[in-house]
């Protein structure tokens, strides 16, 4: 059994940023990227842990895609050193050259690295919205399709202005998009004729 984290990697510029978040109990050690507060309340001692990283590759300001990335796998590296947790780090470089089949390549490039069994946590803040489309839905195959595999967590950091000391540091806050993830699962599996039976199941699991 894995622990798989998967992402697409900051384009911009990385920023000092403050985390809060009302759904996870984040670490007070610092961490640039929002993932890596997940990776660190999830990764036991002696885990098998995968790192699965789209990167933008390219020239000019493209290039801070992938300083961002060396960053990135260096905070994970330093985070979990002391934890004797086997990890892999596995890139998938993406570009802006789109062509007819730049997507689907890529949907299928995440689905052959999940497996049997793995636990998935992934991050959908960062990357340009069609690669992080094509992560969430690839990943809803994989889970689908894989034996004992299960999505974990769905991340999503917003931009977060909800007091007075975030107006005068950029601040984000966590939160826990999972459910998405299950209500697409429902929506995946609806057939012709079930709408009435099913909007009365969201009334019931989605409260107002």
């Amino acid at each position: 059994m894995r622990k798989v984290f998967v992402s697409v990697m900051l384009l911009g510029k990385l920023n000092p940023t403050d985390y809060v978040s009302e759904d996870f109990e984040l670490s007070t050690q610092h961490f640039d990227f929002p993932l890596s507060y997940i990776i660190n309340n999830e990764v036991q001692e002696g885990d098998e842990v995968e790192i699965i990283t789209a990167v933008e590759h390219g020239s000019g300001s493209v290039q801070q895609a992938s300083d961002n990335y060396a960053k990135f796998h260096e905070e994970v590296n330093t985070l979990l050193s002391q934890r004797q947790a086997k990890v892999h780090f596995e890139e998938i470089a993406i570009n802006k050259e789109f062509e007819a089949e730049t997507f689907t390549k890529f949907f299928k490039e995440i689905t052959l690295l999940v497996r049997d069994n793995d636990l998935i946590y992934t991050d959908v803040t960062f990357g340009m919205k069609v690669y992080t489309l094509s992560m969430f839905i690839a990943l809803a195959y994989a889970v689908k399709a894989a034996v004992g595999a299960e999505m974990r967590c769905v991340l999503y950091s917003q931009k977060y202005t909800g007091t007075d000391a975030a107006l005068d540091k950029n601040t984000s806050k966590l939160c826990d998009v999972t459910s998405l993830f299950y209500l697409n699962a429902i929506a995946g599996n609806a057939k012709s004729g079930q709408k009435q039976d099913l909007d009365k199941l969201f009334d019931i699991i989605i409260s107002e």
